[in-house]
C-alpha cells in the first residue's frame, strides 16, 4: 500500500502542475489550482486510497461501485481535511 501511496502523490503533484500551466491561460474566476492546493498531494493521495478501501470493505459493492458515489465520497473527505485543517 506504501507504493501505491508514493505513486499516486507523485501523480498528483504532476497533475496539479499541468492544471496550473493550463490556468495561466484562464480567467481568475476559472483557476482551480487555488483550491486544488488547500489539502497537500501526500493527504490527497492517502483520502484516494483509504477512501477507496472503505469503500470496499462496507460491502453493498459485490456489483462494483459507482463512480459518482466516489467521487462524491472523496470530494467529502476533502472537504472535511481541510475543515480540520483550519
Amino acid at each position: 500500500m506504501w507504493d501505491w501511496h508514493i505513486h499516486l502523490r507523485e501523480q498528483v503533484k504532476l497533475e496539479i502542475q499541468k492544471i496550473d500551466q493550463e490556468d495561466t491561460k484562464k480567467r481568475q474566476s476559472d483557476k482551480l489550482v487555488p483550491y486544488l492546493t488547500l489539502v497537500n498531494p501526500d493527504r490527497l493521495s492517502l483520502l484516494a486510497i483509504l477512501g477507496i478501501m472503505r469503500m470496499q470493505g462496507s460491502g453493498g459493492v459485490l456489483s462494483g461501485m459507482k463512480m459518482t458515489h466516489a467521487l462524491i465520497a472523496f470530494g467529502k473527505a476533502i472537504e472535511n481535511e481541510h475543515k480540520a485543517q483550519i
